[in-house]
């Protein structure tokens, strides 16, 4: 019997010990306690997916329960940075917060401004002296514009709830969601498109533009890079000279370029434009012709194509733009001649008199032609006598101008002149040309004395 007694008594005191414990400590738990529930419901504050063009916001609401007259504050603080699988954080500002005012019934609220969360700690609340249970509501937002990078995002905000004189107790919840974000980038041309259009026909038509465009901060730096992927040919498969289409940049206002005076275009990938900030930023890239190097270039439409190519810390963009050029039809013809078929006090004795005219035929039609003499009047002085066809001849010289010259003249010795159209120079190639013409009168005793002149005109022809 005794040893049943103090088996009882110990039995007792165990049990006795146990509720004390459990009713110390369920009174201890029972003191301040704070719970964090999303308005979607879960333990998470989940956003779902996110893209550029989104704000999604979410409510939490914070609960207080109290059972001592103690104040007490609420703090806030991202506790684990958001990052996604690529370890890669999002940027400040990307998330904000703000509580909203009168969602709380006693006590004071702060934060009712939208804010970004940060690892900086924050006061949500403060209760009244009293130390009151109460509760309030915390909006967060995902802005989708400030997104960098695509990936599913994860983080902890951490709560701290501060009793007066005694010691804080912290609480956490997790953050997450999915972002898609596409590269917001355009280059476009003057008539917004992806094709670049240039003309010869004018000095306005010699010159175009790309505009390229970053309508979202990219957050890295980034290199933009052009190519030449194929130069500009004609339906012939005649390329243009390398050198005949120039390019330079301007505008820009966040990234630098080494390219901001006129420079050829290269087949070669190119470092055009780098930017190492997060800002927006839109600039031109002006092309302009040659003309010089297009002056032999057969008339027609040529086509190629530009390549242009962004890239930085997992991000890349390839950007085509079709290239056109119209080279003009050039077929025209240009006289200089000093005093034109005038010749001056002509007397049988005196020495022969020559006069010369230079003929510049211009051409990119890449075809055959001729230039042709029409003299309508025979050499006539002031009383109306006239030479004799065999005092008055000429003859034609090619000129050559850094080239060797092509084509065929008439005669390169002298012959008369003959009234009406003659053929003196034909083309065998289609380039441009210059022919000199010889004009020679001769004096004579069958011709009088006196002042003679005719009129003389030139003029091209397609073969």
């Amino acid at each position: 019997m005794m040893i049943i007694g103090k088996s009882i008594k110990k039995l007792l005191g165990y049990f006795l010990f146990f509720i004390f414990y459990f009713l110390f400590s369920y009174n201890a738990w029972a003191d301040f306690n704070l719970s964090i529930t999303p308005y979607e419901g879960g333990s998470s504050l989940r956003f779902g997916t996110v893209d550029a063009s989104q704000v999604e916001s979410r409510e939490v609401r914070l609960r207080t329960t109290s059972t001592e007259a103690k104040q007490y504050r609420i703090r806030q603080r991202l506790l684990e940075a958001i990052t996604n699988e690529k370890g890669i954080i999002l940027p400040e500002g990307a998330v904000n917060f703000y509580t909203v005012r009168g969602s709380n019934s006693f006590g004071s609220l702060y934060q009712d401004m939208v804010r970004p969360l940060s690892a900086r700690e924050d006061i949500l609340y403060t209760s009244a002296s009293a130390g009151s249970s109460d509760s309030f509501i915390v909006v967060y937002s995902v802005d989708g514009s400030k997104l960098t990078d695509s990936g599913h995002f994860r983080g902890r905000i951490l709560y701290t709830l501060e009793p007066q004189g005694a010691s804080p107790i912290n609480y956490t919840l997790n953050i997450d969601f999915d972002a898609e974000v596409e590269l917001d980038v355009s280059l476009e041309s003057s008539s917004g498109t992806n094709r670049l259009k240039l003309d010869t026909k004018s000095k306005d038509t010699l010159k175009d533009f790309l505009m390229f465009t970053t309508n979202t901060g990219l957050g890295k730096k980034i290199n933009l890079y052009q190519r030449v992927e194929s130069l500009p040919c004609n339906e012939k498969g005649i390329a243009l000279d390398e050198q005949a289409l120039k390019f330079f940049l301007s505008g820009i206002t966040s990234g630098e370029t080494s390219y901001s005076t006129l420079s050829s275009l290269q087949r070669k990938d190119t470092l055009i434009y780098s930017s190492p900030s997060r800002d927006k930023d839109s600039f031109y890239i002006n092309f302009l012709i040659d003309e010089e190097k297009l002056a032999d270039i057969e008339a027609g439409t040529y086509r190629g194509r530009l390549v242009y190519y962004l890239e930085g810390e997992n991000i890349s963009k390839i950007m085509p733009i079709d290239l056109e050029i119209n080279v003009g039809r050039i077929f025209d013809i240009k006289v200089t001649s000093e005093e034109g078929l005038s010749f001056t006090n002509l007397k049988p004795d005196s020495l022969p008199q020559e006069k010369t005219a230079t003929i510049k035929i211009n051409s990119n039609l890449n075809k055959p032609y001729q230039v042709i003499q029409t003299i309508s009047t025979p050499l006539t002085n002031e009383k109306g006598n006239t030479i004799p066809d065999k005092f008055f001849t000429l003859r034609q010289e090619l000129i050559a101008e850094g080239i060797e010259a092509e084509g065929k003249v008439k005669s390169s010795k002298f012959t008369p002149v003959k009234m009406g159209d003659e053929v003196i120079f034909t083309s065998s190639t289609g380039n441009s040309s210059s022919v000199k013409i010889i004009y020679q009168l001769t004096p004579s005793f069958e011709a009088l004395a006196g002042n003679y002149s005719t009129g003389v005109t030139y003029s091209l022809a397609e073969r």
